[in-house]
């Protein structure tokens, strides 16, 4: 009897004792913070791929712009790729949450938050050239990729830049470039502080005075069929290998 005693409280001690040990794995695991760092160079565009993604990444991807984003979801194949695209042509960095958007009662900021996509795109800023030098459309841009940044940790968010067009809302010429080469500024500031890509066309989208080339336009800005559908096939040259660059990092 008295060995079965003292087996049992040799057993109690040795249980109490890996008890002890585990929560003190667990303690010392816990202290540990996790974090993603992208080690690539944000300071600068996206560099063309030499191949394009499968459909299968627009499949995982939301685009989020402006009319020049309608364009997009109209008259190329991205949407039939699987592509979810949200545009309204009136909407901008400061109505994102404020505005509901076309066939929809949420906001674009809403469906964005919501959104399980692994690729997020942005493509903003045409109705509000006028504000490209004001500090409260920079802080607002900044204040929308950090917030997108944020809520989807595990996905990769792309600032596509404005491409100069012909004239828009009576701002034209000289003005207009300085407008468009302003903002493209802060589209690439916003993108590279807060850990997103940086997106520009121009080289392809362009003619050698950085205006968009007529044949992709229908009047001043709006892009045509090949306008839209040009974009569509550049985006798939214009992404980033995320394995390569963003790594996790545990102290």
């Amino acid at each position: 009897m008295k060995k079965v005693i003292t087996g049992l409280i040799s057993l109690a001690l040795l249980c109490g004792c890996s008890s002890a040990s585990a929560t003190s794995d667990r303690k010392e695991s816990s202290e540990y913070t996790c974090r993603n760092i992208n080690f690539m160079d944000l300071s600068e565009p996206v560099v063309k791929s030499q191949e394009k993604v499968d459909d299968s990444w627009f499949a995982d991807s939301l685009f989020i712009g402006d009319a020049r984003m309608g364009s997009v979801a109209l008259y190329s194949d991205l949407g039939s790729k699987g592509a979810e695209i949200i545009y309204d042509e009136s909407l901008g960095v400061f109505s994102m949450s404020t505005m509901p958007v076309q066939m929809s009662s949420s906001t674009a900021y809403d469906i964005m938050i919501q959104s399980a996509k692994k690729h997020i795109y942005y493509w903003l800023g045409l109705n509000e050239l006028a504000y490209a030098s004001s500090d409260e459309w920079q802080a607002s841009l900044n204040q929308l990729i950090s917030d997108t940044v944020t809520s989807h940790p595990d996905s990769d968010v792309y600032v596509i830049a404005t491409l100069m067009p012909k004239s828009v809302f009576s701002i034209s010429g000289d003005e207009l470039k300085q407008e468009v080469s302003a903002q493209n500024e802060k589209l690439l500031s916003a993108a590279s502080s807060n850990g997103a890509y940086y997106i520009d066309l121009s080289s392809e989208m362009c003619d050698k005075s950085g205006v968009i080339k007529d044949e992709y336009l229908w009047g001043d800005y709006t892009l045509n069929t090949d306008g839209a559908q040009q974009i569509s096939d550049l985006i798939a040259y214009y992404t980033v290998n995320r394995e390569s660059y963003v790594k996790k990092i545990c102290e």
